[in-house]
């Protein structure tokens, strides 16, 4: 217990740091700041989350490609190639003299790819400025040569932005993820790591019900406390109806040696049957460690449903630490399902069996 609160208080004190590095960042960025200024900063916050990636990328940002000092990352390992392939992606523009010949061609809507890449450092693509405007009396080849420089210009000012974007986008989305651990490791204890590795499924089609329960976890009413518990039934029901797509009125059971009625008349085992039977089905051919999650999973689906029931009973129906238990139970079992299924409904049973 005493390692579990060592923990939980070193993570706290990081996560308080990616917060403030991170309110930070945002606060330049609403204030107009230049992307070059804040770029040190964000990578000081991508380094503490461990996210060799973003560091290689935003390296390659404040120095330019080629041109980072001392780096870190070898160049054969996965995520610098994925951070130079993020890099070339943000950072690529169209070819000025292409362009102008395109338009020229009464081909001016035309889109052209982005074949170059604006490899300097950010500081320096900011430095540069728009082409003055051209006197009178201007040549044709002066007219064609600042035709060529205000299109590289705006191609650049398109890629900085688009980089700001990205790394704003980032920044935000490193907020909302601490507030969100840190979030859980208030509420759940030594049980934080369970839905800390599953933060992911957020994102999934009932991540709305899991941060509902999980934000009512933290209301200190007792009605709250059932409102997360019923919550994690309705995670169940919604899976239940959004996996399993096929028509069989029963599916014979492998994992609970009897006939699971899928057409039943009561709404809740409908869709508990649908989601035991979607898990069946898909261990079928899994491999043995996955049998073993998916096992694990059905058993946690029984307790999420069960528990998750005495939330109708409105206030005092449920347990404070019945309703945290099954938050874990609710988050670790859709983890367990995006791991082994992705979530992937089940339209067509390939053996269907025939109405009994």
């Amino acid at each position: 217990m005493a390692r579990d609160r060592n923990e939980a208080t070193l993570l706290i004190g990081q996560l308080d740091r990616a917060t403030g590095l991170s309110a930070n960042i945002l606060r330049n960025f609403d204030a107009r700041a230049p992307l070059s200024s804040v770029l040190s900063t964000a990578r000081g916050l991508a380094a503490l989350r461990g996210d060799t990636e973003t560091v290689a990328l935003i390296d390659f940002m404040i120095y330019g490609v080629g041109q980072v000092p001392g780096i870190q990352v070898p160049y054969s390992d996965p995520a610098y190639l994925k951070a130079l392939d993020r890099f070339w992606s943000i950072f690529s523009v169209v070819d000025s003299e292409k362009a102008l010949l395109a338009a020229s061609s009464n081909q001016r809507n035309k889109v052209l790819p982005r074949e170059l890449v604006a490899t300097a450092a950010v500081s320096v693509l900011e430095q540069g400025d728009a082409p003055t405007a051209l006197q009178p009396g201007a040549s044709a080849g002066q007219f064609h040569r600042w035709l060529i420089l205000k299109h590289s210009h705006d191609q650049t000012q398109a890629a900085l932005y688009r980089a700001k974007a990205w790394v704003y986008q980032y920044v935000f989305n490193v907020s909302q993820q601490a507030a969100l651990e840190k979030q859980a490791l208030s509420l759940l204890g030594p049980d934080y790591r369970i839905v800390l590795s599953s933060l992911a499924v957020l994102d999934t089609e009932v991540g709305a019900e899991l941060r509902a329960a999980l934000d009512a976890l933290g209301s200190d009413n007792p009605a709250s406390w059932a409102l997360a518990a019923l919550g994690c039934r309705s995670v169940v029901l919604k899976l239940g109806r959004l996996l399993w797509k096929s028509n069989v009125p029963t599916y014979n059971s492998q994992l609970h040696k009897r006939k699971l009625t899928i057409q039943a008349d009561q709404t809740g085992d409908k869709e508990v049957n649908k989601l035991c039977a979607y898990m069946d089905n898909a261990a079928e051919n899994a491999l043995q460690s996955d049998k073993k999650l998916l096992e694990e999973a059905d058993g946690l689906l029984h307790v999420v449903y069960q528990v998750g029931s005495k939330g109708k009973g409105g206030a005092e129906s449920a347990r404070y630490s019945e309703a945290r238990k099954i938050v874990v139970d609710t988050f670790r079992l859709v983890d367990i399902l995006v791991q082994v299924t992705g979530l992937t409904p089940l339209v067509t049973l390939p053996n269907a069996q025939p109405p009994s």
